[in-house]
């Protein structure tokens, strides 16, 4: 529950008549008149269940979730979206943080091989990227889309330059321009020159120089279309196009529109809460939700129906391992490629929360392994920063935690200010809004699994965060 806006920017979107409903909360309601409270708060804030996109065409689908779990988008063919973003793990992998191609087993776990790194954070769920009122994705909010419908990557380097790096107009939404990206990021998918594929074939996509795009994408294009399965699910997904005017942003529209049909789920006890159904929640999540709307102020930065408002925030947390540059020895966060300054170090874009019971390890870089933990870095941040028990982390990546005092003292520099108005929370209230969270989680994350299919177009051994 990021707290880093102004108090009184959430108390003027929720009026004062709701300010001085939650002050006036009675502190042992019966169930009966919490429930009522708490509709109070959902009509103040103007709370909705989430949106159902419109469906997309069943080929699009279809192919999407063939290109998802397909390791053939991987330069090596030794890695999948799925790889990172799998249903056995609440469609992250369950690390802190991640690996991606030329990884290796290593004592039951995937790890980096050879000049490979963890990448820089931890891979968040999922779950309904599809809304409407997105403007921004990725834990430094560098896809961003635009107030005149373009898609946008902020970099430093260009925006440095006067430079604006547009991404394709083809795509179909935000979520289209985030599938993109982890074909270019050469410890996600796309690997090293030198490096050779599962069947010892020369990897000829990290052959060409990262900042042509256009390039990468038309040669992985390429590659697919010369899968014979490939070829005529596109035409039947693309039927109006033809096989030489195809790009790889049909490829990533078709990889959005399986995402936006199997992960919006919007049926937790929350959604149905805000559908109107009173039941959906038990008394110690009705609780929790007051908290969360008031006085433990979460919703300052996990506000509306998305549960967060798209912005940066320094929260304290321990850094581990590098950025996304090979210059950074820590990570900076959105200062490093997005379009904020450098009074955003360590700020990262706040998480929406549907199903976070389920999507842990949590915060960007994954160091809290128990979601009560990272509730408590909330309500004492220094002491979560300068206290951090290195412990709780699997064995791999200790090493990736920082404990340097220039770095800490750097963090706490630029620390969100409003983090210094939590109030304090008593165990009981923890717990009470733990309830809440898990009041958050759909009951249909347990059939995720028949998302996987049986085999892929490419014929490649489907591969997911520890195969």
């Amino acid at each position: 529950m990021n707290s880093a806006s102004p108090r009184s920017t959430l108390l003027g979107a929720l009026g004062l008549a709701l300010a001085t409903h939650l002050g006036g909360c009675s502190t042992d309601p019966t169930d009966d008149e919490a429930r009522t409270e708490l509709r109070s708060v959902v009509a103040a804030a103007e709370l909705q269940p989430l949106e159902r996109p419109a469906s997309a065409p069943p080929a699009q689908v279809q192919l999407g979730r063939a290109l998802f779990f397909d390791p053939e988008l991987s330069d090596n063919r030794d890695q999948s979206c799925s790889s990172c973003h799998h249903p056995d793990e609440g469609m992250g992998d369950g690390r802190s943080l991640s690996v991606g191609t030329a990884s290796v087993i290593r004592d039951g776990v995937r790890v980096p091989g050879p000049d490979h790194t963890f990448t820089p954070r931890n891979s968040p769920g999922l779950f309904d990227l599809a809304q409407p009122a997105l403007h921004n994705l990725l834990w430094d909010g560098r896809v961003e889309l635009l107030d005149d419908g373009a898609f946008v990557l902020h970099d430093v380097g260009y925006e440095a330059l006067g430079l604006t790096r547009e991404l394709p107009a083809q795509l179909d939404g935000l979520l289209a321009a985030q599938a993109m990206l982890p074909v270019l990021v050469r410890d996600e998918l796309r690997g090293e020159a030198g490096e050779q594929d599962i069947h010892g074939v020369a990897n000829e996509l990290a052959l060409i120089d990262d900042n042509d795009f256009e390039a990468i994408w038309a040669a992985l294009m390429e590659r697919l279309l010369g899968i014979d399965e490939y070829a005529a699910m596109f035409e039947t997904a693309y039927p109006t196009l033809a096989q030489d005017s195809l790009t790889y942003s049909q490829a990533a529209n078709a990889i959005a529109a399986f995402l936006a049909e199997a992960l919006t789920l919007a049926d937790s006890p929350w959604d149905r809460f805000l559908s109107g159904e009173d039941d959906a929640l038990v008394a110690e999540a009705v609780d929790g939700a007051l908290l969360f709307y008031g006085e433990a102020l979460c919703s300052t930065c996990h506000q509306g129906s998305f549960m967060s408002d798209q912005l940066f925030h320094n929260l304290a947390v321990r850094p581990m391992g590098g950025g996304p540059s090979d210059l950074e020895h820590v990570d900076f966060g959105a200062a490093h490629r997005s379009h904020v300054g450098l009074e955003s170090r360590f700020a990262f874009r706040t998480p929406p929360l549907h199903n976070v019971a389920a999507s842990g390890p949590w915060m960007h870089n994954g160091c809290y392994t128990d979601l009560e933990d990272a509730v408590r870095h909330h309500l004492d941040p220094l002491g979560g920063l300068y206290d951090f028990d290195t412990n709780q982390l699997d064995p791999e990546f200790h090493n990736q935690v920082h404990d340097g005092d220039e770095v800490l003292s750097l963090v706490e520099d630029t620390l969100s200010e409003d983090l210094l108005e939590i109030p304090a929370l008593s165990d009981a209230e923890v717990t009470q809004l733990l309830a809440f969270l898990e009041a958050l989680t759909s009951p249909r994350l347990d059939q995720l699994q028949d998302l996987v299919p049986a085999s892929v177009p490419s014929g490649l051994p489907l591969v997911g965060p520890n195969l």
